[in-house]
């Protein structure tokens, strides 16, 4: 690419690999400010997974400590209140109230291992965290070589999405793809299906007040 970039400028191209270089240079960083990112989620994932035990509402400061206490240094000035919601979002997890001036996040057991599969072989866990993330699959996803798997569900939601476009429907909400799907893949599978597709872009996802919606991404 460099040799192409020398050329051109020699054949009148002036500044051309100057700004080449500057391209290269911004992609560079902006990688490792994905990589960086992605990392604290993953923590902030492994943090949810150990201290997540009962189907609840918890206060962002607590989540926030949670997280403060699995990265073991001092506190970073990025962790805050306003960053463990906007990473908790974008997780997937979305349900949420305030409750005298503080916001209270909805998490589930089920709910972070749901969400926890799609990154298992990033994240780093000790034997007790194993033990519980084990014990927790088989609790709600019994073994079976019939049992449907999330990219079955993957499909399958898909497929309604297009249905329903060429039926005229843009949007379907959370509740309307419940009711559509549910008997087959059971909420939880779902969850995780709409939360994997709109990671990939597939989805697009918009809370309103009457529910979240989806849609087909283009």
């Amino acid at each position: 690419m460099l040799s192409v970039a020398v050329w051109l400028e020699r054949h009148g191209c002036e500044g051309f690999l100057k700004k080449l270089l500057e391209f290269m240079k911004w992609t560079i960083v902006e990688k490792r400010a994905e990589e960086v990112a992605e990392s604290r989620d993953l923590a902030l994932l492994t943090a949810l997974l150990r201290n997540v035990d009962r189907d609840d509402f918890y206060p962002t400061s607590t989540i926030k400590s949670w997280l403060a206490a699995e990265i073991e240094e001092e506190e970073p000035r990025w962790l805050n209140t306003q960053w463990v919601g906007r990473a908790l979002k974008r997780l997937g997890f979305t349900e949420k109230r305030k409750v005298h001036g503080r916001i209270e996040w909805h998490l589930t057991p089920e709910g972070v291992l749901v969400r926890s599969r799609r990154y298992i072989s990033s994240l780093c866990l000790d034997d007790e965290l194993k033990h519980k993330y084990e014990s927790l699959s088989r609790k709600i996803s019994p073994i079976s070589p019939n049992s449907p798997t999330l990219g079955d569900c993957e499909r399958a939601v898909l497929d309604l999405m297009h249905r329903k476009r060429l039926e005229g429907v843009e949007w379907l909400f959370e509740h309307e793809i419940m009711a559509l799907l549910g008997k087959s893949f059971g909420e939880l599978l779902i969850k995780g299906a709409l939360d994997a597709l709109v990671r990939a872009g597939k989805l697009i996802r918009e809370e309103t007040p009457e529910g979240v919606r989806y849609r087909l991404a283009g």
